[in-house]
């Protein structure tokens, strides 16, 4: 037997004080008592060692014949299928909340990638805009050269006309003078000759 299992034996047939109960082991086995001072300090955690002692002093002669009989009949105590039920359901709820846990990650992360993707999306729409409204940008621009070339053309073209129907005005004129001189002087001859 352990140390430890005298002082919890001492400790469960003795019925004095904890400080006598120590007093005595420190004489039986002559231990330097200011190691086990702590217990002295906590009542409550030795009381429970004494009361966990008298459970396990108890029924040690029936702990011994039920281990014969369950090794014969292979059936294990209620108290260990009772463990490993607990065992079993602490262990099936720690991986419901690890599966738990999982989903809500993966989740999250589908979550981000949709709205990566959501995001790459509206950027490559957004680029592609940029794009054809830049293509567009520089067809206005030809056109506008374009025109801007034919409008120099057309002013030009005016410029010319203009200086043609000047001189063609001025022709008409002269002619129209002349017209009328010759008319005049055709008249006049006329007139002479009658």
């Amino acid at each position: 037997m352990t140390w430890g299992g005298k002082m919890l034996r001492l400790a469960a047939t003795s019925s004095a004080s904890s400080e006598a109960v120590l007093s005595e082991m420190a004489k039986r086995r002559r231990v330097n008592v200011s190691c086990i001072e702590p217990f002295l300090k906590n009542q409550r955690r030795w009381e429970q060692l004494r009361d966990l002692s008298e459970k396990m002093a108890a029924p040690r002669a029936t702990t011994r014949d039920r281990e014969f009989s369950w090794r014969r009949s292979s059936e294990r105590p209620s108290w260990r299928r009772r463990m490993q039920r607990e065992a079993k359901l602490e262990e099936a709820q720690q991986r419901e909340a690890k599966l738990e846990e999982a989903q809500q990650r993966e989740a999250k992360l589908e979550e981000a990638q949709t709205d990566e993707n959501q995001m790459r999306r509206q950027f490559s729409e957004a680029i592609q805009l940029c794009e054809s409204l830049s293509s567009e940008k520089d067809l206005l621009l030809v056109e506008r050269d374009y025109l801007k070339e034919e409008l120099g053309l057309s002013l030009e073209q005016i410029q010319t006309l203009e200086k043609e129907k000047s001189s063609l005005c001025k022709k008409l004129e002269e002619k129209q003078e002349t017209d009328e001189f010759e008319m005049l002087e055709a008249q006049i001859r006329k007139d002479d000759e009658v």
